[in-house]
């Protein structure tokens, strides 16, 4: 006797079971996230950080240039100088932005040298914040100044641009100020 055996339900003809086999239904995908309506100070954070500058400036002027903004401590100065942002910041200074705010003693200065963005825009940066009399002399809270953050990513135009500028620096004698250009130098070459 031949018998052939079939996987259950391969057989042709209709069954009850295949009603409620548990398919897949399609359904429009929904951004939950663009439902919700964002305050003014997400709008602007975004736009501080993905926008072009015409469209941060129209931002700013849609609600009488109010951008005494706090978002998690940092001004808006402070997010747009470490992202090397120097229209955005150069805005910002003209129409009455504290050059020298700090926040858990870390200013926008700071920031510019901590930031990993392309040397060259780091440099405006901090030529601009200079114009606004900055202080160059400043330490976060745990002793680092900007000639060590710079430093510390490589920036060596940036690190002979403090030197040359510092105050606090003229007690290192001048080998110290080179040997540590030279080890900035070294560094990068390595990496590369």
């Amino acid at each position: 006797m031949n018998v052939n055996i079939r996987p259950e339900y391969s057989s042709d003809e209709y069954s009850d079971v295949d009603d409620y086999d548990m398919d897949y239904i399609p359904r429009k995908k929904i951004n939950y996230h663009q439902l919700v309506e964002k305050d003014y100070k997400t709008l602007l954070y975004e736009s501080a950080l993905y926008d072009t500058p015409d469209q941060f400036i129209t931002l700013l002027k849609s609600n009488s240039n109010k951008f005494d903004f706090d978002y998690d401590g940092w001004t808006l100065l402070m997010v747009v100088a470490s992202h090397g942002q120097y229209e955005k910041m150069k805005y910002l200074l003209e129409h009455g932005a504290d050059v020298n705010y700090n926040y858990n003693l870390f200013t926008p200065l700071l920031a510019v040298c901590d930031s990993t963005k392309p040397e060259s825009n780091l440099m405006e940066c901090i030529e601009l914040l200079e114009e606004f009399k900055v202080d160059l002399n400043v330490e976060d809270r745990h002793g680092i100044t900007p000639l060590m953050y710079a430093s510390r990513h490589g920036y060596v135009n940036i690190v002979k641009y403090l030197l040359n500028q510092c105050c606090k620096c003229y007690w290192i004698p001048k080998q110290v100020q080179l040997s540590m250009i030279f080890m900035v130098e070294l560094s990068l070459r390595l990496l590369c």
